[in-house]
């Protein structure tokens, strides 16, 4: 008797089963990258809907105001379906051939922008819708007998400085009129004004003008009816200069050193005294810190440095440094001398002075205080250009000798004080 056959024993193989799991893991790894993108258009759809509704009814509130009553610039933070979006919104007054800053001619509309943005916007654009708000004489508050000022707030560049509040006052009297921020050009204009004289003014914590003050004021600028009248207030975020004096190794420089500077955007003289800040102070005008001196509060320009305030301090030539806008630059003043004090016999307690006579540079004259001294000691210190007597008091003529420091000096002058 033949063997009945065995039925056949089919199934899949090992490499069977590592294709297909291969080819299933390949599919779903391209069906979920496909599924993520449509998610991800889709939600980009969304908030870009969403964003052109903000947009939209951001318009609208606008259209219902007065354009006078618009603002020049502001931002809003909208939260929607857990994104927040920033609804900005800048408004420009402009007249016939430009902005109310630049261009000639009575105020004849009011260009408005809204622009909305949101987190993770990738390579899509904003959502932006523009209008233009026209003006005429009789509406709006504009009348055939008033005049408008567009008050340009201006950065070391020389172009608009925005988000600056601007208080408008009468002039002379100083009656505020109204307040204005910059808009996106760093224009704030005040329209609807009466006939008469007016002066801008700013005082914006960070920022200064060009003699490096916070608090600025224009010139009086006069308003006629039917006309834009123009004021530029140069304004920017202060900068600093650190002058460091650099002297011969081991002679003391004075601790409350008085520097001069130089720039061209000052007027009518380009150099300036910076006197030692009094107490712990850093403020407009003067130099703080020890050792390093610290002019904290300058408009970005380029400016020159020497060691001392006196006519004969100042050297041949400096060298120019820009100062940016928010930034601290270093600056090496060279303009120091070696003196050796040989002290005599003196009294216990006695203090080295170095004293230059007041001039028509330094009307106050300078006198560096180099500290406590001891009989029959050298006292190594470093001075600025000029005649200065070296003396155990700080006024008077008691014994004293006189040393004159130059450019030509090149090794330590030697001078004996005593009492």
């Amino acid at each position: 008797m033949s063997a009945r056959p065995q039925p056949a024993e089919d199934g899949f193989t090992i490499m069977e089963v590592v294709v297909a799991t291969v080819i299933f893991a390949l599919a779903a790894t391209v069906l979920a990258g496909l599924f993520a993108k449509t998610l991800g258009l889709a939600q980009s759809n969304t908030q870009r809907t969403t964003a052109a509704n903000l947009a939209t009814t951001q318009m609208e509130k606008l259209r219902a105001m007065r354009a006078l009553d618009i603002p020049a610039s502001t931002t809003t933070a909208v939260t929607v379906g857990g994104t927040t979006y920033q609804v900005n919104q800048t408004a420009i007054f402009g007249t016939p051939n430009g902005t109310a800053c630049n261009g000639t001619g009575a105020i004849s509309s009011k260009r408005i922008t809204v622009l909305v943005t949101w987190p993770n916007m990738g390579n899509v654009q904003p959502v932006r819708s523009d209008t233009i708000r026209t003006l005429g004489t009789g509406t709006d508050d504009l009348s055939s007998s008033t005049g408008a000022v567009a008050v340009s707030v201006q950065n070391a560049a020389g172009t608009g400085t925005n988000g600056i509040t601007v208080t408008l006052k009468t002039a002379p009297g100083g009656v505020v009129v109204g307040t204005q921020t910059a808009g996106a050009d760093g224009c704030a204009v005040f329209a609807g004004l009466a006939v008469g004289n007016y002066t801008a003014s700013a005082n914006t914590v960070g920022y200064v003008n060009l003699d490096g003050t916070q608090a600025t004021t224009s010139s009086g600028v006069g308003i006629t009816a039917l006309n834009v009248s123009k004021v530029v207030l140069p304004y920017d975020l202060l900068g600093g200069l650190s002058v460091t004096p650099v002297a011969t190794g081991g002679y003391t420089v004075p601790t409350n050193l008085a520097v001069t500077l130089s720039t061209s955007i000052w007027s009518p003289s380009q150099k300036r005294a910076y006197l030692n800040c009094p107490g712990s102070s850093v403020v407009q005008g003067c130099v703080s810190g020890t050792g390093v001196r610290l002019a904290a509060s300058l408009f970005p320009a380029s400016y020159g440095a020497w060691a001392g305030t006196c006519a004969d301090a100042a050297p041949a030539s400096t060298t120019l440094a820009p100062v940016t806008a928010g930034n601290t630059t270093a600056y090496n003043v060279t303009n120091l001398r070696p003196v050796n004090a040989n002290i005599g016999v003196v009294t216990a307690g006695s203090h080295l002075y170095g004293v230059h006579a007041a001039d028509g540079t330094c009307a106050s004259g300078e006198v560096y205080d180099f500290g406590v001294v001891s009989s029959l000691s050298t006292v190594k210190v470093a001075l600025p250009y000029g005649l200065w007597r070296m003396q155990l008091t700080s006024t008077g003529n008691v014994p004293t000798q006189a040393v004159t420091l130059s450019s030509g000096v090149v090794t330590a002058q030697n001078v004996t004080v005593a009492l």
